[in-house]
């Protein structure tokens, strides 16, 4: 059995309340704060974005002819980056 405790706050106290226990989660937990740049592609979803096959994107990757980062095997491509790339093309 748990032990209840009722307190009387203002609105104001239960608004840090929460935000304080907001911003503790997510200085604990670094990779649920945000910070990950959700415009990062992988290769299928940067093929679907560009209209390109897989294979394609492959070789543009492997000649260097697009901007892409490589985590380990893994690809990535930023959004923003592909759209400069194929503004440049034209």
């Amino acid at each position: 059995m748990t032990n209840t405790i009722l307190i009387q706050i203002s609105p104001n106290e239960l608004k840090d309340l929460v935000k304080d226990a907001v911003s503790d989660y997510f200085n604990d937990n670094p990779s649920k704060s945000g910070t990950v740049d959700h415009n990062l592609m992988t290769i299928a979803e940067a093929a679907s974005f560009l209209n390109v096959s897989i294979p394609t994107l492959y070789a543009k990757t492997s000649q260097k002819r697009i901007p892409f980062h490589k985590k380990g095997k893994r690809l990535y491509f930023s959004k923003n980056d592909l759209i400069a790339w194929v503004k440049n093309l034209s």
